[in-house]
C-alpha cells in the first residue's frame, strides 16, 4: 500500500478491524459511516489473510492483481462472443487507471471485476451468480447499484420469469440492509457525501470549465489540470456516444450510460477538481467498464 493514498489507508484500517472493535479504527476514518459501507473489499482481504494482521496489506494488493487478470479474461470472453480476436483484451492493460488504482490500493479494480462478471453471467442467463456478484460489487462500491438497477430493469424489459426477476432484484438487498445497520451503528454519512458531490445540472461543469480556461494564475500545474479535465469530458462524451449506439441493442449499457452522464452533469466543482487530479483522472472504473462492454451487439441475454 502506498502511504500517500488516503483511500488505501481507509480500506486498510477497516480490513485490520472489520468489526470496528477498536475505537481507534473509527477515528482513523474520515467519514466512518460512508467508508464502512464499502465493506466487501477489506473484508475479503481480512478473510484471505485468515485474520492475520501482518498479511492483510498483502492480501489487499493480491486481490487487485487477481481483479486485473479477471477483467482481462472477461474482456477476452466478450470479444470471442463477438467473433473478434480474444487476445485483443490485453489492450485493457493499457488503461492507466488500472495501474493507478493498483498503486493507490483502492477498490475500483475489484468492483470492476465483479461488475464485468455479473454482466457475463447475465448474458449466460446464470441469474443466481449474476445476483451474487452484484451483491459483492455493491458492497464494494455502492455506485454499482446503478448497474444493478439497470440489470433489474432490463429483466423487466425482457419479460423474464418472476423467479428470475426476484433473483436479480435481490442483489440490492444486502447493501440496503448493511446501510441500515451502518446508519444505526455509526450515523449517516451519505447526506454529507451527497451534498459535497452533487449540485445543479451543468452548474459544476460550467464553473470548472470557466476556471480551467481562465488565464488568471496560469501555471504548468493548471495546464495539466486542464488536460486531465479534457480527458474526463472526452470519457463522458464517449458515454453519450455509447448510449446512442447501443440504444435498443444493449439495454443494460444504454440505461447505465444514461444515468452516468446525468450524474456527471450534476457533479460539483470540488468533485470535478478531484477527478482532474493527476492521481485520480482515469480512475473512473465504471466508465472504463462500459467502454469494455459497449461493443456488445444484439440481445443482452444472448448466451455467450
Amino acid at each position: 500500500m502506498r502511504p500517500h493514498s488516503q483511500r488505501a489507508q481507509q480500506f486498510l484500517s477497516i480490513a485490520l478491524d472489520p468489526g470496528l472493535q477498536n475505537p481507534g479504527t473509527i477515528e482513523a476514518l474520515d467519514l466512518p459511516a460512508y467508508r464502512y459501507r464499502r465493506i466487501f473489499y477489506p473484508l475479503l482481504g481480512y478473510l484471505l489473510a485468515f485474520g492475520q494482521r501482518f498479511l492483510i496489506p498483502y492480501t489487499l494488493v493480491f486481490l487487485n492483481y487477481v481483479a486485473i487478470v479477471a477483467i482481462v479474461l472477461l474482456g477476452s470472453a466478450f470479444l470471442e462472443h463477438q467473433g473478434n480476436n480474444p487476445n485483443h483484451s490485453l489492450w485493457l492493460l493499457g488503461i492507466p487507471g488500472f495501474w493507478i488504482s493498483l498503486s493507490l490500493g483502492t477498490a475500483e479494480l475489484v468492483s470492476s471485476a465483479l461488475l464485468l462478471g455479473s454482466l457475463y453471467c447475465y448474458q449466460q442467463r446464470r441469474f443466481t451468480l449474476t445476483s451474487i456478484l452484484l451483491m459483492g460489487g455493491c458492497l464494494t462500491r455502492e455506485t454499482l447499484l446503478i448497474m444493478g438497477v439497470a440489470i433489474g430493469v432490463t429483466g423487466l424489459w425482457e419479460r423474464l420469469k418472476t423467479k428470475e426477476l426476484l433473483t436479480l432484484w435481490s442483489a440490492g438487498l444486502p447493501i440496503l440492509l448493511w446501510s441500515v445497520y451502518v446508519e444505526k451503528a455509526l450515523g449517516s454519512g451519505l447526506h454529507q457525501a451527497a451534498s459535497n458531490n452533487l449540485g445543479f445540472p451543468l452548474g459544476g461543469l460550467l464553473v470548472k470549465i470557466s476556471t480551467s480556461i481562465s488565464l488568471a494564475n496560469f501555471s504548468i500545474e493548471k495546464l495539466y489540470d486542464l488536460y486531465n479535465f479534457s480527458l474526463i469530458l472526452l470519457a463522458f462524451s464517449l458515454l453519450l456516444f455509447i448510449h446512442w449506439k447501443t440504444l435498443g441493442n444493449n439495454k443494460i449499457i444504454s440505461l447505465c450510460s444514461a444515468v452516468l452522464t446525468t450524474t456527471f452533469a450534476c457533479l460539483t466543482p470540488t468533485v470535478l477538481g478531484y477527478y482532474s487530479n493527476p492521481k485520480s483522472v482515469v480512475r473512473i472504473s465504471m466508465a472504463e467498464t462500459l467502454g469494455v462492454v459497449c461493443p456488445l451487439r444484439g440481445h443482452t441475454t444472448r448466451p455467450i
